[in-house]
C-alpha cells in the first residue's frame, strides 16, 4: 500500500490559484455524489464549509511534497472536511468510490474493512500526476480529503 505522505517526485506547474480551483471543484463533485452538501466542517462544527467557504480556500496552507529532502520543495494544497450528518455513510462511500473509478482514478483501500476492529470504509484515489483523494466512512463520521498534485510554480 502507498504511504499517505511521501517524498513526491512528480511535479506540475499549476499555480496556487489553479490548484485551489481544482481542489474546490473536487470537493464540490464529491459532495454532490455523496448527496450531502450541508454539515461539512473543518476542525470543529463552528467552521462550516457552506458558511465560510471563501475563508477556507484563502486559509489553505501549502504542504511540502518532499518533507524529508533538502533543497527545492514543490508544494501542494490540501483540504480535510468532516461530516457527521450522514444517515448511511457506507452507501454514500460506495457511490463515491464508483464515481472516482469512473473518473479514471486508481482507487484502493487504505484500511482493509475485513481487518478493522469496527465498521469502516477508508479508501484513496490516486492519479498519475500525484493528486490524491481520500474518503473515510465510519458509522458516526465521514472525512473527505483532497490533495492537489505537487507543483513547482513560484506561487506555491
Amino acid at each position: 500500500m502507498k504511504p499517505l505522505v511521501s517524498d513526491e517526485s512528480r511535479v506540475t506547474t499549476m499555480s496556487r490559484d489553479e490548484q485551489a480551483a481544482w481542489l474546490e471543484s473536487e470537493v464540490d463533485a464529491a459532495m454532490n455524489v455523496l448527496g450531502q452538501t450541508e454539515g461539512w466542517y473543518q476542525h470543529d462544527r463552528t467552521r462550516q464549509w457552506s458558511e465560510i467557504r471563501v475563508q477556507f480556500m484563502q486559509d489553505l496552507r501549502t504542504e511540502s511534497c518532499r518533507p524529508s529532502k533538502s533543497g527545492f520543495q514543490p508544494g501542494r494544497l490540501a483540504i480535510r472536511l468532516s461530516n457527521d450528518m450522514f444517515s448511511d455513510p457506507f452507501e454514500a462511500a460506495k457511490r463515491l468510490r464508483a464515481y472516482w473509478e469512473e473518473q479514471g482514478w486508481t482507487v484502493t483501500n487504505v484500511i482493509n474493512p475485513d481487518d478493522a476492529k469496527f465498521k469502516i470504509d477508508y479508501f484513496r484515489a490516486d492519479r498519475e500526476d500525484g493528486a490524491l483523494l481520500l474518503f473515510d466512512a465510519t458509522e458516526n463520521l465521514v472525512v473527505l480529503q483532497v490533495r492537489s498534485a505537487c507543483s513547482e510554480n513560484n506561487s506555491i
